[in-house]
C-alpha cells in the first residue's frame, strides 16, 4: 500500500478491484479523530495499489465500508473501542469509485430473483452488445471493520437482442447459498445498478425417511422414522403404508407444520404382522419408498418393546442432559440410567426432562470407590411429540454419565410401583471379566420386561453385553463414566441376572430392574370434542381458542373450526401444525351477523365428534385496540433522529410517538413529523432533574409505505424515538382521542426499583388503551417492564437514551399506572407518563 494503516477495510468492488478505505497508523482502539484519510485500490489484474480520493474523517476501528448495489462505498462509524461512553464518529459518507466516472451505466430491466446452481438467468439489458462483464457480489456483513464473508465471482455469459443469457455458479463451494448483487459492466468499466439474486440449489423431492421402526399395539402399531433430507423445500407430509407380506394396505398421511415423525396407525388386524414404509412430500414431489420397518404383530396385550436410546458422559460438572434422536411417544415410558462419581461421595438428586414428564427413582447403590449408580423412570406425557432435553442433576461437580432408553409396552403408572422386582452387586475384577447384578426374585407375571444395567467410573474399557441380552446403550470406552444397558423379555417366575463384559480392570456396579408391562390397552380411538370454546370478535372476523381432548391414543393432527350463523354451517377454517394451535382468527365474517362456533379434531385415527357451541359473537368494524408495529432508536448529539417503520403504515391506525432528549443547554423537542405528512399533537410532556424531557406525540395515520418519524429538538441533544402504531383507536383530532394521562419523575439511588408515573383519573369507557411511557438519560440500565402490561419496546441498556413502551386494554372506571423496573445500575433520573387513548 501507499499508506501503512491498521483497523483499516478492505471492500470488494462492483468490477473485482478492491477498495482499502480507513485505518490508523497505531494499534489504539480508542484513536477516533486521526487517521489515514486516502483511500487506495488494489487491482489484481496488474498486482498494483492506487491512491485515490480522501475522505473528510478517519474512520478507524469500530468502522464499516460496505459496497452498496449503485456501485458506491458507504463508509461510516468508527471508535466506541469499549461501549457507547467512548467517543466514537456520527457520521457517514458515501465514496464514488473511479469506475462511475467512464461514461453512462449500462441497466437492468428484468432479472431473476433466484437462481439454482448451473443454471441459466436470463437477463434483460438494451446494453447487451456492449457488456463485457458479469460480476456476482455477496451483500456486507462488517463488524470491528472486517467483512470475513465477502464473496466475487466472475460469471460466464453470451449476449444477444436485449439481453444476456448468463450461467450461475456450478456448486456452492464457488458462491455459498445466499443473496448477491448481481453487476453488468460495459466496455468501458462502468457496473449497472445491482440486481439481487438469491442464489440456492434446486428444489427437488425429498430423500427417502430413515430409521423406520414400528412397535405394535392393540389393532394398532405406533411408527417413528427420521426425517430425510428436504430437497431444498419444507417437507409437508409423510405418508405411512403398511404391508402384509409384499400387499399394501390403505396409507396413513401425516400432514402438519413441519409434519410430525412419529404417528399411530389404527385399523390393523390382532395376529398379523405387518411391516411400514414411509415417503417424504415437499413442493417438487413425493421420495422414494424408506427401507421397510421391522415386522410386528399387533396383539390385545403387546410385548414391551425397545424403541430408541441416547447416551452421554461429562467431567466435573453439575449436571448433564442428552436428548433421544427422534419424537417421544404417547403411552410410552423413559428410563433413565445415572452414574455419578467425585470425591466428595456426590449422588444423582434429580433427572427432569425440559417437556415436564415426571420422574422417579427405582433403583439406588455404590460401588466400593464411591461410583453411584441409579435408575429414574417416567410414563411419556408431556413429552408425546417431541424430543425433549433429559437432564440428570448431581449433588456437586462431578463425572457423570446418562443413558436414556425409550420403551413401549410398558405400564405407565406414575410411581415406582412400576417395578416387580429387581438385584444389584458391586465388585472389583483386575481383567476383562464377566461380571452379573446376581438373580431377581421371582417375576411375578408374564410378558414384563428386564433391564440391565451397568456402571464404573470410567476405566477406558469397551463394555460388552451379556449372552440372551440385547444391548441398548453402551458408554464405553471413556475415562468418565463408562455405562451400559441392555434387556430382556422375561415369563412369570423367571429370576433374571443381567451380566456385561468388562474389557479389563474395573470397580463396578449392576442392577436389574423388572418392569411390569401396560395392561391389555384399548385400539386407539378418534379423539374426544374440545372443551371451552371460546370467541371473540374482531373486523369481518373472531378468534376463536378451545382445549384440546384427549387424543384417543393418537397424536392428534389437525382442528376444524366452523362457523355457525343459527343453525346453518359456514366455511370451516382447518388449523394443522405439531401439535396443532388451540387458537386461530376465522376471517371472511360479516360484520353485524352473529355467529358461533364448533370445533372437532382429527387424528390418524379420524375427526372426532364437535364441541359444544361456542358463545355468540357478532364481528364489527370498530375491533379492540391492538398493536401493530413499532420502530425505535436513539443518537447522540444532534438537533433531529429518525427512524423508520419496516411496515406501510395503514390508513385511520394511530401512530404514537415517545421522544425524550437531554443536552446541556437544556433543549425540548420543538416538532415531530413524518414522511406522509401526518399531523402529530403532543399530549403529555414531563421534565427531569438533569433536564432530561419526555414528551409523547400522536397522529392519525394518513396511510403510507414504511414511514419516516422525525423529532426535533431546539438545541444539540441526545435523542431516543420510540415509535408505535395502534389499530382500532379512537381517530379524533388533536387531544381529542386521549381519555385520560398522568405523568411522573424521580430518582432513584442504585437499589433496583420499580417507578410509575402514578395512577390517571378513572377512565372514562371500556376498551381504551392505557399506554405506558419511561425514559432516562442513558443510566445503562436493563428496564423491565409491569408484567400485566405488553411491552412493544424495550431500548435499554445503553448510555445516551433509554425507553420502554408497553401497553393494555383497560376496562372503565379503572386508573392505571404501569410500573417499570430500573434495574440495578447506577442511580438514575428517571420519567414516566400514562396516556390512555379512546379506543376507535
Amino acid at each position: 500500500m501507499k499508506q501503512a494503516r491498521v483497523y483499516h477495510t478492505l471492500t470488494m468492488l462492483a468490477d473485482g478491484k478492491v477498495l482499502a478505505v480507513g485505518g490508523s497508523s497505531t494499534t489504539d482502539q480508542g484513536v477516533v479523530t486521526t487517521g489515514v484519510l486516502p483511500a487506495e485500490i488494489w487491482d489484481p489484474a496488474t498486482q498494483t495499489w492506487t491512491q485515490v480520493a480522501g475522505m473528510d474523517v478517519s474512520r478507524n476501528y469500530h468502522s464499516t465500508a460496505l459496497l452498496m448495489p449503485d456501485g458506491r462505498v458507504l463508509v461510516a462509524g468508527g471508535g466506541h473501542p469499549f461501549g457507547l461512553n467512548n467517543p466514537g464518529q456520527y457520521s457517514a459518507q458515501y465514496y464514488s469509485p473511479p469506475y462511475l466516472s467512464n461514461g453512462a451505466r449500462p441497466t437492468i430491466t428484468s432479472a431473476p430473483a433466484s437462481a439454482t446452481y448451473g443454471s441459466t438467468l436470463s437477463v434483460s439489458t438494451p446494453d447487451a452488445a456492449s457488456i463485457s462483464g458479469v460480476n456476482l457480489v455477496s451483500l456486507g456483513a462488517d463488524t470491528h471493520q472486517l467483512d470475513m464473508n465477502q464473496h466475487f465471482v466472475p460469471l460466464s455469459f453470451t449476449a444477444h437482442s436485449g439481453g444476456l443469457s448468463i450461467t450461475a455458479p456450478s456448486a456452492a463451494e464457488l458462491a455459498p447459498p445466499g443473496y448477491y448483487m448481481l453487476f453488468i459492466l460495459n466496455d468501458k468499466g462502468v457496473p449497472s445498478t445491482a440486481q439481487i439474486v438469491r442464489l440456492a440449489k434446486a428444489i427437488t423431492a425429498p430423500a427417502a425417511p430413515g430409521s423406520v421402526n414400528a412397535s405394535p399395539g392393540n389393532a394398532s402399531a405406533t411408527v417413528s422414522w427420521s426425517a430425510p433430507s428436504d430437497g431444498g423445500s419444507p417437507i409437508t407430509s409423510y405418508t405411512l403404508t403398511p404391508f402384509i407380506g409384499g400387499t399394501a394396505q390403505p396409507s396413513t398421511t401425516v400432514s402438519g407444520n413441519p409434519p410430525a415423525t412419529s404417528t399411530t396407525v389404527g385399523g390393523l388386524t390382532n395376529g398379523t404382522a405387518y411391516t411400514f414404509t414411509v415417503k417424504a412430500t415437499n413442493a417438487a414431489g413425493t421420495s422414494p419408498a424408506s427401507v421397510p420397518s421391522g415386522g410386528v404383530t399387533p396383539s390385545a396385550t403387546p410385548a414391551p418393546a425397545f424403541v430408541q436410546q441416547a447416551g452421554g458422559h461429562v467431567t466435573h460438572t453439575g449436571s448433564l442432559a442428552v436428548s433421544l434422536p427422534t419424537a417421544l411417544r404417547t403411552g410410552d415410558r423413559l428410563v433413565v440410567e445415572v452414574g455419578v462419581w467425585n470425591s466428595a461421595n456426590g449422588t444423582a438428586t434429580g433427572v427432569s426432562d425440559s417437556a415436564g414428564d415426571s420422574f422417579v427413582e427405582v433403583s439406588h447403590g455404590k460401588a466400593s470407590d464411591g461410583t453411584e449408580l441409579s435408575v429414574w423412570t417416567a410414563p411419556v406425557t408431556a413429552g408425546a411429540g417431541q424430543s425433549p432435553a433429559i437432564t440428570a442433576t448431581a449433588s456437586g461437580a462431578a463425572d457423570i454419565g446418562v443413558a436414556a432408553s425409550e420403551y413401549s409396552g410398558l405400564s405407565t403408572v406414575a410411581d415406582a410401583s412400576v417395578v416387580d422386582t429387581q438385584a444389584s452387586a458391586t465388585g472389583s475384577v483386575s481383567a476383562g471379566s464377566t461380571v452379573s447384578s446376581g438373580a431377581t426374585p421371582a417375576v411375578t407375571a408374564g410378558n414384563e420386561l428386564a433391564v440391565g444395567f451397568y456402571a464404573d467410573s470410567g476405566f477406558g474399557h469397551a463394555l460388552s453385553g451379556g449372552t440372551g441380552w440385547s444391548a441398548r446403550a453402551n458408554v464405553s470406552p471413556n475415562g468418565d463414566m463408562d455405562l451400559l444397558t441392555e434387556d430382556q423379555p422375561v415369563g412369570s417366575g423367571a429370576t433374571p441376572a443381567a451380566t456385561a463384559g468388562t474389557g479389563g480392570n474395573a470397580i463396578w456396579r449392576m442392577a436389574t430392574v423388572v418392569f411390569k408391562s401396560a395392561a391389555g390397552a384399548p385400539p386407539p380411538t378418534t379423539p374426544a370434542a374440545p372443551t371451552g370454546v371460546n370467541a371473540a370478535p374482531g373486523n369481518g372476523s373472531a378468534t376463536v381458542s378451545w382445549t384440546a381432548p384427549a387424543s384417543g391414543g393418537s397424536p392428534i393432527t389437525s382442528y376444524t373450526v366452523t362457523p355457525y350463523v343459527g343453525g346453518t354451517a359456514q366455511a370451516p377454517t382447518l388449523v394443522g401444525g405439531n401439535p396443532p394451535a388451540t387458537s386461530v382468527a376465522v376471517a371472511g365474517l360479516t360484520n353485524g351477523t352473529a355467529y358461533t362456533f364448533t370445533v372437532s379434531a382429527t387424528n390418524a385415527i379420524g375427526t372426532g365428534p364437535a364441541s359444544a357451541a361456542s358463545g355468540a359473537v357478532t364481528p364489527t368494524s370498530s375491533p379492540p385496540p391492538a398493536f401493530v408495529q413499532q420502530a425505535s432508536g436513539f443518537v447522540a448529539s444532534t438537533t433531529s433522529f429518525a427512524v423508520s417503520t419496516t411496515g406501510g403504515t395503514t390508513p385511520g391506525d394511530r401512530l404514537v410517538v415517545e421522544v425524550a432528549e437531554w443536552g446541556g443547554a437544556g433543549p425540548t423537542t420543538s416538532g415531530v413529523t413524518d414522511s406522509a405528512g401526518d399531523v402529530f399533537t403532543r399530549v403529555a410532556s414531563v421534565t427531569g432533574s438533569d433536564r432530561t424531557q419526555l414528551s409523547v406525540w400522536t397522529a392519525v395515520a394518513s396511510g403510507s409505505t414504511p414511514v419516516t418519524v422525525t423529532a426535533t429538538t431546539t438545541a444539540s441533544a441526545d435523542i431516543g424515538i420510540a415509535v408505535t402504531e395502534y389499530a382500532g383507536l379512537s381517530t379524533a383530532a388533536g387531544t381529542g382521542a386521549v381519555d385520560q394521562s398522568a405523568q411522573a419523575t424521580g430518582g432513584t439511588t442504585g437499589s433496583p426499583a420499580t417507578v410509575t408515573s402514578g395512577p390517571t383519573p378513572a377512565t372514562t369507557a371500556g376498551g381504551n388503551l392505557a399506554i405506558g411511557f419511561y425514559a432516562d438519560s442513558g443510566f445503562v440500565n436493563a428496564l423491565t417492564g409491569d408484567p400485566a402490561y405488553a411491552v412493544r419496546i424495550n431500548q435499554s441498556p445503553n448510555g445516551l437514551m433509554e425507553l420502554l413502551v408497553q401497553d393494555k386494554v383497560v376496562p372503565a372506571g379503572s386508573t392505571p399506572a404501569p410500573g417499570t423496573g430500573t434495574g440495578s445500575g447506577g442511580s438514575t433520573v428517571w420519567l414516566a407518563a400514562t396516556v390512555v387513548f379512546k379506543h376507535g
